[in-house]
């Protein structure tokens, strides 16, 4: 301020001595001053000014890359968990598809085992239907022959005793072939109660690990050895039989192979002579593929464990076995 005064000082001007009042008029010296204050307190708000605005506009230069940080890590975020969804929803069904493929597989082979089941008891009703029509045919005209004999008494005496003779015995034959029939009738019986518990065994042990290390599979009964052998007995006079061959030895079948545990169903058991170790042969046609060592005996099948030491092929249902 001393400095300005100075210049005003220097400046060669001559005041107006004609103004009545000198303190009518400011000095130069109090212009210049308020002159400087006015344009220094012009300058400070210019820079406040621009200050404010510099840090408004980097503010929201600021929030804006915070918010577009924070855009790009929930749509990141979003998007992983999408996927993860997708890919857990596509796990779960490709779960469900492949239980549904097993159910269908497992439905499909009880449907064949149980048409295999259905046809064999059809024959073996067949059979024994056919069986029982001659039997009583057979004894029908076994009763008509002894009326026609009878009244030929008084003048064939000695071949009415020969045909009295021939009668008791033929009638004590079918006797013999009744209570066998009732036997085998009973022993159908029971297989069929043996078989329907143990599918229900084998259902509860599909779905429950099996702790004795042995589940039997799906199990057709084949009792047509039993209903021969009893035909086979009837064998005689003025009685209509079928000849059967007799077994040279003895030989059985696999009904069910189940290689998860590798064991093996076939149809011979305890009626059959069957021993718990016993070993038998297993062949294809006639050439041997492996050997099969009995662990369980029932009444008509029992359960072998593979013995993988001497069998060279996969043993599967229909191959023959043999009693070593």
């Amino acid at each position: 301020m001393s400095e300005q005064l100075d210049i005003g000082k220097e400046i060669p001007f001559e005041p107006v001595v004609n103004f009545q009042d000198d303190n009518q008029f400011p000095t130069i010296e109090g212009f210049d001053e308020n002159v400087e204050v006015e344009s220094q307190e012009d300058k400070n708000k210019v820079k406040k000014t621009s200050s404010r605005g510099l840090i408004v506009f980097l503010s929201l230069v600021l929030v804006c890359t915070f918010s577009a940080g924070i855009a790009l890590y929930v749509a990141r975020e979003t998007e992983i968990n999408k996927r993860l969804k997708i890919e857990a929803d596509l796990q779960v069904v490709s779960s469900s598809k492949r239980e549904v493929e097993t159910k269908l597989e497992n439905i499909q082979v009880l449907k064949r085992q149980l048409e295999l089941d259905l046809g064999q008891q059809k024959q073996n009703y067949k059979i024994l239907l056919t069986q029982f029509n001659e039997e009583e045919q057979t004894n029908k005209n076994l009763t008509n022959d002894v009326a026609k004999k009878n009244k030929q008494m008084a003048i064939l005496n000695g071949k009415l005793e020969r045909l009295a003779k021939k009668n008791k015995k033929i009638t004590f034959r079918l006797e013999k072939a009744d209570k066998d029939y009732q036997k085998i009738k009973s022993q159908l019986t029971q297989v069929r109660t043996a078989k329907d518990a143990l599918e229900s065994k084998i259902i509860r042990l599909s779905k429950v690990k099996n702790t004795e290390g042995v589940a039997l599979g799906k199990i057709v009964v084949d009792n047509s050895a039993k209903v021969k052998s009893l035909v086979s007995s009837l064998k005689g006079e003025n009685v209509n039989y079928v000849t059967i061959p007799a077994a040279k030895e003895l030989q059985g079948q696999v009904l069910v192979v189940n290689k998860e545990f590798e064991f093996v169903v076939i149809n011979l058991g305890k009626k059959d002579g069957m021993k718990v170790s016993d070993t038998l042969d297993v062949y294809r046609g006639r050439t041997r593929i492996g050997k099969v060592r009995i662990e369980r005996i029932y009444d008509t099948m029992s359960s072998a464990v593979i013995l993988s030491k001497f069998t060279n092929s996969s043993i599967r249902d229909g191959d023959v076995v043999k009693l070593i």
